[in-house]
């Protein structure tokens, strides 16, 4: 029993008992009792006894503890398989982007300005929760993708059709999801890819103002003439036929001068194609772009078009794998490349070892009613003896 220690109400006499507070209330007999007083008592601070409010008064309170949470694990974690998470499925899907609608494919400060920060938004206002994706590899501001991959890591109570239901609404115009099917095990969107290609779109005369955000014109750059002068298409390919093979192709890439990373590429086909009505597509497969090399690569080639660089000129710039070119003659042959506009580029197609083993879940829109539906990714097309990409 503890002696209560403050002003006793009138009328009422004094006694012990443990905890704090004024007792009897007003009506009562006075009694002992143990315990914590009642909640009404604890909350009534007019009634709480001087000394308690004192010792209240000089008590330090310590500092609430750090946020020791762990942080959350990033989606392109290439340790991470397909089941990693508790509950979790990995999800494999493609989308296409008109890209000169956003900042590029990486998500910025503003995630409304990148696909991939429009792509996270939908999916976590659909899963209620944070959501991260993975991308097969980052297209730079103004460059489109007819075909690229992501993978997500979501409930497995949500299957690939139910998850394309929800993606066909509340994206920017500007993106489509158009399949998704469950991953295989150890599957990453870009640790997992074994090619790209990409193709880009040239025009010899002014462009229509609907084709003009997606081809880079030429017309400025041809010779006055009557008739207009035209693209050495034939010169352009047999220039790119330098480009097949494994080479070194530091001369067609923005890299760090102590970057340790290898140039070496294995380039599987390069076509340049006159569509006619003067547009020209160069389309380029390779296991591997360096940064900006689809887009150096075609630009130098249109220098080729437009007979101001030799075809035996591109043909110094791509270098055999291993060969070691240092001081004026890297930077004199560095001065003859030229690096085309991004709008034109287009990613068409991203490539995966073992292509029939990811069509177990596949769903399109065609096929959105079928839920058994299981399309199995497209086989790899080939431009020439091999394909064609881009950067």
């Amino acid at each position: 029993m503890a002696d209560f220690d403050g002003e006793w109400p009138p009328g009422h006499s004094r006694f012990s008992w443990e905890g704090g507070g004024v007792w009897p209330p007003v009506g009562h007999t006075a009694f002992s009792w143990s315990g914590a007083p009642p909640a009404w008592l604890r909350s009534d601070a007019a009634r709480t006894p001087r000394a308690v409010l004192a010792s209240r008064a000089t008590q330090t309170h310590a500092p609430p503890p750090p946020d020791v949470r762990p942080p959350r694990r990033p989606a392109h974690d290439p340790a991470s398989g397909a089941d990693s998470g508790k509950g979790l499925v990995r999800l494999k899907a493609t989308c296409e982007y008109d890209g000169t609608c956003f900042c590029g494919w990486m998500i910025q400060a503003d995630p409304d300005r990148s696909v991939q920060g429009a792509l996270e938004a939908r999916l976590s206002a659909y899963l209620r929760r944070p959501v991260a994706i993975a991308g097969s590899g980052r297209t730079d501001a103004g460059v489109s993708a007819r075909a690229q991959v992501f993978h997500v890591d979501i409930e497995a109570s949500h299957s690939p059709e139910s998850l394309l239901r929800a993606l066909q609404s509340g994206l920017p115009p500007a993106v489509r999801v158009t399949a998704v099917e469950r991953a295989p095990a150890g599957f990453h969107a870009r640790h997992s890819c074994s090619g790209k290609r990409y193709s880009y779109a040239l025009l010899a005369r002014q462009p229509s103002p609907f084709e003009a955000r997606w081809c880079w014109s030429l017309a400025e750059r041809l010779p006055a003439s009557s008739p207009p002068a035209s693209l050495d298409v034939a010169a352009m390919a047999d220039a790119a036929c330098a480009l097949v093979g494994v080479h070194d192709f530091r001369h067609f890439c923005v890299r760090k001068a102590h970057d340790p990373r290898s140039p070496v590429r294995h380039v599987r086909s390069c076509a340049v194609v006159d569509e006619g009505d003067g547009r020209v597509r160069v389309t380029i497969e390779a296991d591997r772009f360096l940064y900006k090399q689809m887009r150096m690569m075609v630009g130098t080639l249109a220098q080729v078009g437009l007979r101001r660089l030799s075809v035996s000129g591109f043909r110094d710039l791509v270098l055999p794998a291993g060969e070691a070119v240092h001081g004026a003659p890297l930077r004199a042959r560095a001065a003859a490349v030229y690096t085309a506009p991004a709008h034109g580029l287009l990613l068409e197609h991203v490539f995966y070892a073992e292509p029939g083993t990811f069509g177990t879940s596949s769903v399109t829109p065609a096929t959105l009613s079928l839920a058994t539906a299981s399309n199995v990714e497209p086989g790899h097309g080939h431009v020439d003896s091999a394909s064609s990409g881009g950067d």
